[in-house]
């Protein structure tokens, strides 16, 4: 076999020696040649691959199977699980006001609002903190603060020097309120602010005002109103 294919490639092997003689006369071209050796180097590859195919295969994939439990017997579901009962949802929504609440309220705003006006005031203003809070108040209430400016008006005198008080309201406390009779009496917290020249020289104290309100002709209006002495 390899004597015919030594021949056939035009090698001759000289005896007695270990010696090969390619024969450039054969009718085989070194092309041939050529083309021989590289089918053998591409036959030789593709046993090669044909090799790894089947003796390196990677193993197969194996896809883990799902778990499933098994289901309870009525009895086991009976003894072992816990049924949770829905609880009722409060209700925390703010509840609407009543009318009631949102008159009182009102009025605490207007009381709050009077106090501060009626507690600014200075030598300057001419007693205009009272007067133009007539508005707010029942027809009683404006003859008494008419005659009240009148009167201190004849009295006062100016000196000269800036006096004045500035006040604030805290807050205000409902005291009494009755809706069907048309009365109602609020405490109004102020802070009060004098000064006395100048802005600079200044003092602070602290004074309650007690307001009663009456229902004129279907509005509340102030009737009375008193100031409670410095604290």
């Amino acid at each position: 076999m390899v004597y015919f294919l030594l021949k056939f490639l035009g090698i001759k092997y000289i005896p007695n020696t270990k010696y090969f003689i390619l024969n450039t006369n054969t009718h085989m071209n070194r092309r041939t040649l050529t083309i021989i050796i590289l089918s053998l180097l591409i036959l030789l590859l593709i046993i090669g691959i044909i090799y790894f195919i089947f003796f390196f295969k990677a193993p197969a994939t194996v896809t883990p199977k799902p778990t499933t439990s098994q289901p309870s017997t009525t009895g086991q579901l009976a003894s072992s699980t816990t049924v949770n009962q829905a609880q009722p949802v409060k209700n925390t929504s703010a509840q609407p006001a009543t009318s009631e609440e949102l008159t009182q309220f009102t009025l605490k705003k207007m009381a709050g609002s009077f106090a501060e006006r009626l507690g600014s005031y200075s030598n300057q203003s001419n007693f205009s903190n009272i007067l133009d809070l007539k508005v707010f108040m029942t027809a009683s209430a404006q003859k008494w603060a008419d005659s009240y400016v009148a009167n201190a008006r004849k009295t006062a005198s100016y000196s000269g020097i800036y006096q004045g008080v500035t006040a604030r309201a805290i807050s205000e406390d409902v005291i009494n309120f009755n809706d069907a009779a048309g009365t109602a009496q609020i405490t109004v917290h102020t802070q009060k602010i004098e000064s006395s020249g100048t802005t600079s020289n200044s003092s602070t104290f602290y004074e309650d005002i007690l307001i009663t309100f009456a229902k004129e002709n279907g509005q509340w209006k102030i009737d009375m109103f008193k100031w409670q002495g410095k604290k």
